[in-house]
């Protein structure tokens, strides 16, 4: 996880980063689910790639997601930037959208 996060540190031990981790993830997610509850929201995955966080969406609806002129993704990276604590407009946070193909396999 990103170092410039508000909810890690190089300083703490092991035990407590994989804490840090799942708090981070379940904040997440909660957030995403109370924001796209109505665009079929599933789950979301975090990845760390060298200095960014890219953090995958998948969704029943991935133009309702996305917004006019991906405007409603850009939203959701500005509010991801700001309640996670990421430096915004640097691109230390991305956020993806992909397709839930089968909808009946997802479990919410």
């Amino acid at each position: 996880m990103p170092s410039n996060n508000k909810y890690f540190s190089t300083t703490w031990n092991a035990k407590r980063s994989v804490v840090a981790d799942g708090m981070f993830y379940a904040e997440l997610n909660a957030l995403f689910a109370k924001e796209l509850a109505e665009q079929g929201y599933a789950t979301c995955q975090v990845r760390q790639s060298g200095t960014r966080t890219e953090i995958i969406i998948h969704a029943t609806n991935v133009n309702d997601v996305l917004g006019e002129d991906k405007h409603r993704i850009a939203e959701l990276t500005r509010v991801v930037e700001r309640r996670f604590g990421f430096t915004p407009g640097i691109g230390a946070v991305e956020l993806y959208v992909e397709k839930v193909r089968n909808r009946g396999l997802c479990a919410q």
